[in-house]
């Protein structure tokens, strides 16, 4: 397991984005991140990662909270899903300590990312990105976004997570090209 720290984009008297790369982390998530700290935990996901990550995520962490599950693919990146995930975190009396955790490509990070950005003017977000697209580029950097009149990320925003867990076992799960 390796440890990158990154303190762009984060004020001083926060800790940097911890970016975690090793095999197998997803059930891990409780030992390297204090996850019990939040008041709440929303984990944003689509019909792919859930099949495949979610319950392996749920069981490592500590409290039960909402789990959002849209659709696969670029299509829902869009305002009814920001609504979706923005009506439960109100509906599960979610607030300023909550955590989102997105969990899966980059459409999930991107969309959750946004959601969590505006949510009550923000709430910390932690980023399991489970495609390679995603995790080299869209579950780090802190770039979140969702498509609008027919513009790929027209409105967005940058927020840094508290972290990147990069989980090489889910590589294995996707298609060889």
């Amino acid at each position: 397991m390796n440890t990158i720290t990154l303190n762009q984009l984060r004020r001083e008297k926060e800790n940097g984005c911890r970016i975690i790369i090793g095999n197998n982390l997803i059930g891990k998530i409780n030992t390297l991140f204090d996850v019990s700290k939040f008041s709440h935990i929303v984990v944003v996901t689509d019909t792919n990662a859930e099949r495949l990550f979610l319950n392996t995520l749920r069981w490592a962490l500590p409290k039960n909270g909402a789990s959002i599950v849209l659709a696969a693919g670029e299509k829902a990146k869009n305002f009814r899903n920001i609504q979706k995930i923005l009506t439960v975190m109100h509906e599960n009396r979610c607030d300023r300590d909550t955590l989102v955790i997105n969990l899966g490509g980059g459409v999930v990070s991107d969309i959750g990312g946004f959601a969590a950005s505006i949510f009550m003017r923000g709430v910390k977000i932690l980023n399991i990105p489970t495609t390679l697209l995603a995790q080299a580029d869209a579950g780090v950097g802190g770039k979140t976004g969702v498509n609008f009149l027919s513009n790929k990320n027209l409105i967005g925003t940058f927020v840094q997570p508290i972290g990147v867990v990069i989980d090489i076992a889910t590589l294995k799960t996707l298609p060889e090209r």
